[in-house]
């Protein structure tokens, strides 16, 4: 959801140039209200779908540490709607031309709920990828060709 509304508002918002501006500047000017709904919304999915995890994987294994960055990452993205950037690269029309020379409170707070949120979210899917990978059945096949295609070619594998 978080990908899909922002990249129709980068593509649609007057003023947006996605080379120049980051997504976090879609939540200025008069349809910023979008972007600060898309990173709340997506939050609140995110605790939800932590809490569902939780309850789901409770007492087995990833039970605690899963659930627990996937709800810091709603967290993050609850707070990256609440506190915007500041304006400027000429955007929202009107902002001034240059970077802003100082930051507001608000401005502070937002990347930092902004990394933390995705620090979170790689690290919340590194753990069942890995484990996944380990038992897939694909990567057990993959190395039983290899060690065929070896001993039938005198033991040389790629």
């Amino acid at each position: 959801m978080y990908t899909a509304v922002a990249i129709v508002q980068a593509f649609t918002r007057t003023g947006f140039d996605i080379r120049l501006h980051a997504i976090s500047t879609l939540t200025l000017g008069d349809l910023g209200w979008i972007q600060r709904a898309d990173f709340i919304a997506t939050g609140c999915l995110a605790v939800i779908a932590a809490i569902g995890i939780r309850s789901l994987l409770r007492g087995g294994k990833g039970g605690v540490w899963g659930p627990m960055l996937i709800g810091i990452y709603g967290i993050g993205m609850i707070a990256a709607g609440l506190f915007r950037p500041d304006s400027g690269l000429s955007f929202p029309p009107g902002a001034p031309e240059g970077m802003p020379t100082s930051m507001s409170s608000s401005a502070s707070i937002h990347p930092l709920a902004f990394f933390t949120a995705f620090i979170c979210l790689v690290a919340a899917c590194r753990k069942p990828m890995k484990h996944l990978a380990s038992h897939s059945r694909v990567l057990l096949c993959h190395n039983r060709w290899k060690k065929n295609k070896g001993a039938a070619s005198g033991g040389e594998t790629e």
